[in-house]
């Protein structure tokens, strides 16, 4: 965390690291007790509501921050003033801390196992490898693509919107899985494809069919 000490941001790194393993633990429970759709469902909004809540707190840190560089140029001439800008600046700190807390809490049990659960369910045998190989690549090429623009967005709009432009597409992704993702809890293989039929439970899963490609005659 910014301006801590580095045996404070040691001490940072492992609480978060601590909620990533109890909070893994609990999906371990919770992926036996929810269908998937739930607990997907239910990890994206909580990922949602913590990155809304992590661009308030960077937008509450960079207004104490203003704040208090403008004392700082009248020399500090108001102490009580002085105060308010580095209680607002503690407070910034504390609020992303707690609302990365609650980023991963919502994550672990949710968005970090199941997505490689529900792929390994989700396609008929035909064409499993092939779909589990393109989803696995699309998801490191997506994790590529912010690791390489996030300093860039920073840079261009500030922290604040750059994690409000990830909630908002967080929300987009967890509106189409709510129409498109069937549930794939205790589902026979052999049945996979009923899943993508006009009669299942998701809204819009009849308009997707798996399609078996022909190979090009040699």
């Amino acid at each position: 965390m910014t301006g801590a000490s580095d045996q404070l941001a040691i001490w940072f790194s492992c609480a978060t690291a601590g909620i990533n393993f109890v909070f893994s633990l609990v999906g371990l429970k919770l992926i036996h007790l929810l269908s998937r759709r739930k607990l997907l469902l239910g990890s994206l909004g909580g990922v949602t509501l913590s990155l809304l809540c992590i661009s308030t707190s960077f937008a509450v840190l960079e207004n104490s921050s203003d704040h208090h560089n403008g004392t700082e140029r009248v020399m500090k001439r108001d102490t009580d003033e002085f105060n308010i800008g580095v209680t607002s600046s503690l407070s910034g700190e504390v609020l992303v801390l707690i609302s990365l807390a609650i980023y991963i809490a919502a994550f672990a049990p949710g968005l970090g196992p199941l997505p490689w659960t529900i792929n390994s369910e989700l396609h008929p045998s035909w064409c499993r490898a092939q779909a589990q190989g393109l989803a696995t690549s699309v998801n490191w090429v997506a994790n590529l693509v912010v690791s390489m623009t996030f300093l860039s967005l920073v840079s261009a709009i500030g922290r604040p919107l750059t994690f409000l432009l990830y909630a908002i597409v967080t929300f987009s992704c967890t509106v189409i899985l709510a129409y498109f993702l069937p549930e794939t809890k205790n589902v026979n293989l052999e049945s996979i494809s009923d899943l993508f039929s006009p009669s299942a439970s998701t809204p819009k899963s009849g308009d997707v069919h798996y399609t078996m490609m022909q190979s090009p005659s040699q």
